[in-house]
C-alpha cells in the first residue's frame, strides 16, 4: 500500500501575500479540513434524532433560525447531547456564511456555524435545507455526514469527504495546515481539538512559542526538498519549520512539560536565514512505516515573511497562505 508520510512547514511571522482559494467550490471550506468529533453517546442517545416529533419538523421545515424557536426542536435543545448533534447537522448541511443561535432556558447562547454546505445546492436534486424541507437526497447526505464526524475516542480528527452526487463533493484544491491537536478540551461535544500555543498570539507567554503562521502543506515523493523565503530583506531574520503531518508542531527547545509530541504530528526540520542559495533542504523522508519515500510538509513564516519558494520537486505543492495573528 502507498501511502504518504506528510509534512507541515511553518514559519514565524505574518504572510503578507496568499495564493487564493478558488471561490468556484461547491463545498465551502473554511480555513481548516472538516473534523469527526461527535461522542457516539451523543449520536445514539441524544434528545433530536431519538424523539419522533423533532425528526418529523426536521424533514419538513427549513433548516433556519426558525426551526430553532420550534417549540419542539427548542425543548430538545435544551439538553446537551442534543445541541451536539444538531451543531454537526448545521456544520454538514449549511454553508460559512450561515449562521445559527440556540439560547437555554439557563440563558446560555450556542452559536453553530455551517461548513460543508451539502444541502445548499438549490440548482441540484439536492436543493436547499435553509430555504425549504429537506429532500430526500438532502436527508441522506446529513445521515452519512453525521455519521461520518462522529468519534468515539473524544478526538477531532480531520476529515476528507467522498460522495455523490460528484458536484457536491469535489476534490480540495488546497490541504490546509490544522492549528490544533486532535484532543479536546475539557467535556466538549463535539470535540474542537486544543489550539496548538505557537499559532497564538499577539502576546506570547514568556518561555513558550507563539506567532507562528502556518503557510502551506507539500508533498514529496523522492529526492530533496529545498525551502526558501524570497524576500532578501526578510528572510534572514525569519525562521521556517517543517512539522510530519498536516498538524503544526513545537519546536525541540520547547520548556519542559510543554506539550510537544503527538503520534500524528511531529518536528522535522528548522532554520533562521533559509535564503536563496541557502535554502532549508532535506531528503525526502522514508516513512518507515510503510516502507515508502513520500513526504507531505505544511510550512509557516515569521512576521517579517512576505512568500516563501519550494524548489526541486515537481510534486511539492503549494496551498493559499495564511495570515498569522496580529
Amino acid at each position: 500500500m502507498n501511502r504518504s508520510l506528510i509534512i507541515t512547514t511553518l514559519v514565524a511571522a505574518t504572510l503578507a501575500h496568499g495564493a487564493p482559494v478558488s471561490a468556484q467550490l461547491s463545498i465551502n471550506f473554511l480555513d481548516a479540513e472538516p473534523k469527526n468529533g461527535l461522542s457516539n453517546w451523543s449520536f445514539l442517545r441524544n434528545s433530536i434524532t431519538t424523539n419522533p416529533d423533532a425528526i418529523k419538523r426536521m424533514r419538513t421545515l427549513p433548516l433556519n433560525q426558525a426551526l430553532m424557536s420550534d417549540p419542539v426542536i427548542g425543548l430538545q435543545l435544551n439538553e446537551r447531547r442534543g445541541r451536539a448533534v444538531m451543531e454537526e447537522i448545521i456544520k454538514c448541511a449549511l454553508a460559512p456564511a450561515r449562521q445559527l443561535t440556540y439560547t437555554e432556558a439557563a440563558g446560555t447562547t450556542s452559536v453553530w456555524q455551517g461548513e460543508l454546505g451539502l444541502c445548499q445546492h438549490p440548482e441540484t436534486e439536492v436543493g436547499d435545507w435553509g430555504a425549504t424541507a429537506p429532500t430526500p437526497l438532502c436527508q441522506e447526505l446529513i445521515t452519512a455526514c453525521v455519521m461520518a464526524r462522529v468519534n468515539a475516542l473524544g478526538m477531532a480528527v480531520p476529515l476528507a469527504l467522498r460522495g455523490a452526487p460528484v458536484e457536491v463533493f469535489p476534490p480540495r484544491p488546497v490541504v490546509a495546515t490544522e492549528r490544533t491537536w486532535r484532543e479536546r478540551a475539557g467535556s466538549e461535544d463535539p470535540a474542537e481539538g486544543t489550539l496548538l500555543e505557537s499559532f497564538g498570539g499577539p502576546i506570547c507567554q514568556v518561555g513558550h512559542e507563539c506567532r507562528w503562521a502556518p503557510a502551506y502543506v507539500g508533498k514529496c515523493t523522492s529526492g530533496t526538498v529545498s525551502l526558501a523565503i524570497q524576500a532578501p530583506d526578510r528572510c534572514l531574520t525569519t525562521p521556517i519549520r517543517v512539522c510530519a503531518g498536516i498538524h503544526g508542531c513545537y519546536g525541540p527547545g520547547s520548556p519542559v512539560g510543554y506539550p510537544s509530541t503527538v503520534p500524528y504530528s511531529r518536528f522535522w526540520r528548522g532554520q533562521s536565514g533559509a535564503c536563496t542559495g541557502s535554502t532549508l533542504s532535506f531528503p525526502c523522508p522514508t516513512d518507515a512505516a510503510y516502507g515508502t519515500r513520500s513526504s507531505r510538509a505544511s510550512i509557516a513564516a515569521s512576521e517579517n515573511s512576505t512568500w516563501l519558494e519550494s524548489t526541486g520537486l515537481p510534486s511539492w505543492r503549494s496551498a493559499s497562505f495564511q495570515r498569522a495573528s496580529e
